[in-house]
């Protein structure tokens, strides 16, 4: 909805050391988190192939729910503005809380 740079705080995508795989999370972690869960990944993650992912306003970047990613704090005075959308097939129950 907004122009997403590296210093707005871009997507960043992780590198899958292995077989794509749910990652344990941590929840209640990160102070000032606009990720509801405020959480983190505590299992081991490449962080050093890590890939910025900017964004012109009305441009998108589709994964898959397994990829390891996540959004660096916003560093400008600017406000960066992101609609997150989930596809997920109505076959899908959950497993846990």
């Amino acid at each position: 909805m907004t122009d997403a740079s590296e210093t707005v705080g871009c997507i960043e995508a992780l590198a899958f050391a292995e077989t794509p795989r749910q990652v344990r999370h941590r929840a209640r972690v990160l102070e000032n988190s606009v990720n509801r869960e405020a959480q983190v990944i505590v299992d081991l993650v490449d962080d050093a192939r890590s890939t910025p992912v900017p964004l012109k306003a009305g441009a998108f970047f589709m994964h898959h729910g397994l990829s390891p990613h996540r959004s660096v704090p916003n560093r400008s005075e600017g406000r960066r503005i992101e609609l997150g959308l989930n596809f997920i097939p109505t076959l899908v129950r959950t497993t846990g809380g």
